[in-house]
């Protein structure tokens, strides 16, 4: 069941040293092969009873949200604070507190929330007792724990997370560098390749670390992992639409046909592996499966972000839009590369099995 070299590491690059010792049982859920370099971060995790809870985002963010139906999506209030300057962000890799945690919890058909697999650091000055609504002080790194780097990589993740970032960086840096229409086309012919790169190689990456949990601690493992979840998440999950009509990206974004409406199919094909899955017609699944989607203005240098719920009949909502502003190139990456991790993170959530 274990991942063994593939024609995709040939084309895409080779894996970690292979004798590497592997780890044991005692250990799968906990081993960690890297450390950021010092920050001036304080480690908080999130299973303290101290940050238990509803934590993130505050409740002062989430009342502000009208739509009740994206109100009571706790990963979307989440995604969407984080999206509009809620926390500081950053690329920081480092011990995660439990990297493999996303894996036990859908082992366990336990409820699904980001925050749990996110890397959380406050401020050293603030104690965890301080922190409130008011003043939350937080840094979550982009990175989730599951693509930080630990003894199951098949890839140096410490490595190819950071030099995506900075292709990224350089994509963008190159698109101000130009002029129009030189700029627009540069700009079409690398961000959905880039995109695609970047999803193929993480996915990779947690399909073999999938396979050797589940191996270390005997648990099924479908042997196909990776090619299950690159195609739902090209499928069902993510959307990246590079110029073109504003109204038919909103509908892709939608769901195309992948909607809940009344007895149709939505939740219900995907009910072998809905671990919330109810019999109600209407709100088929406790908690809908969120839908990605970037749209790439060339001409006037736009990144809109939209999600939907596939589950519901919530319609495409904007959740942040950006101007490509030279001045703020890091920023737009760290948020670009946020919202496709979670979205990995929602593809991951649903499809591992």
């Amino acid at each position: 069941m274990s991942c063994a070299p593939s024609d995709y590491e040939t084309a895409h690059g080779s894996p970690k040293d292979a004798s590497r010792p592997e780890p044991t049982p005692d250990s799968a859920s906990d081993v960690t092969c890297c450390v950021a370099a010092s920050t001036p971060h304080k480690r908080v995790a999130l299973h303290l009873p101290s940050l238990r809870g509803s934590i993130l985002p505050p409740s002062a963010f989430t009342v502000t949200i009208e739509n009740p139906r994206l109100q009571a999506s706790q990963n979307f209030c989440l995604l969407l604070w984080l999206m509009n300057g809620g926390a500081a962000l950053s690329y920081e890799l480092c011990v995660a507190e439990a990297p493999f945690r996303l894996f036990k919890d859908r082992a366990r058909k336990f409820a699904i929330r980001y925050q749990n697999y996110l890397d959380v650091s406050t401020p050293t000055g603030h104690g965890e007792h301080t922190l409130t609504d008011d003043h939350p002080g937080y840094t979550v790194s982009v990175f989730p724990q599951i693509l930080q780097c630990t003894a199951l990589d098949r890839f140096r993740m410490d490595t190819l997370l950071p030099a995506y970032a900075r292709q990224f960086q350089r994509v963008f840096d190159s698109y101000h560098a130009r002029s129009f229409p030189a700029k627009a086309l540069y700009l079409r012919a690398n961000v959905s390749r880039l995109l695609q790169g970047y999803v193929n190689d993480t996915l990779y990456d947690v399909a073999c670390k999938w396979t050797s949990w589940a191996k270390i601690v005997d648990e099924p493992a479908n042997a196909n992992m990776f090619q299950l979840l690159l195609s739902e998440f090209w499928t069902s999950y993510f959307v990246v639409q590079v110029d073109g009509s504003l109204p038919q990206f909103a509908r892709r974004v939608d769901g195309d046909g992948h909607r809940v409406d009344g007895d149709s199919d939505g939740c219900r094909r995907n009910r072998h592996n809905c671990a919330n899955y109810k019999d109600s017609p209407i709100a088929s699944c406790a908690r809908p499966a969120l839908r990605y989607g970037v749209w790439v203005d060339t001409s006037n240098g736009i990144l809109l972000f939209c999600n939907s719920q596939l589950d519901s009949r919530t319609h495409a909502t904007p959740t942040l839009g950006l101007a490509l502003d030279p001045k703020a190139t890091e920023s737009t990456v760290l948020k670009l590369l946020l919202f496709v991790n979670l979205c990995i993170l929602e593809c991951c959530s649903s499809e591992l099995r």
